[in-house]
């Protein structure tokens, strides 16, 4: 039964390990009225260029709004990244966010030791 329990606590730990990164900012104001015209109803992002937009993930919960974008899928290499928050009259000024995604570097200094005790 321990060992049942060991094998399923490092599986979990092993799959957070792995767990993409997420983009994420302050949390804002969210109007789903409209009335707050200072409230964004969402976000766009743009990859590179600033000239082709799309939604960007967002969370609202209790009248805030927050973005929520897993980078994941995002390839090996530098990104440059315009993130904006829209509603209904318009966009905001946008935001740049730069990252580069690579791959770990190789563990080192491996070797055998005797175990304690």
């Amino acid at each position: 039964m321990k060992s049942k329990l060991l094998l399923a606590a490092l599986a979990l730990s092993v799959s957070a390990a792995q767990a993409n990164p997420i983009l994420t900012a302050d949390p804002q104001c969210y109007d789903i009225t409209g009335a707050d015209a200072s409230c964004p109803t969402g976000y766009e992002v743009s990859e590179d260029d600033g000239n082709s937009w799309r939604s960007l993930g967002s969370d609202i919960s209790a009248q805030t709004i927050v973005i929520w974008e897993d980078l994941g899928p995002y390839g090996l290499g530098a990104h440059d990244l315009l993130v904006r928050g829209v509603n209904s009259w318009g966009v905001s000024d946008a935001v740049p966010f730069d990252f580069v995604a690579g791959v770990p570097v190789a563990p080192s200094g491996l070797r055998l030791v005797a175990p304690a005790g």
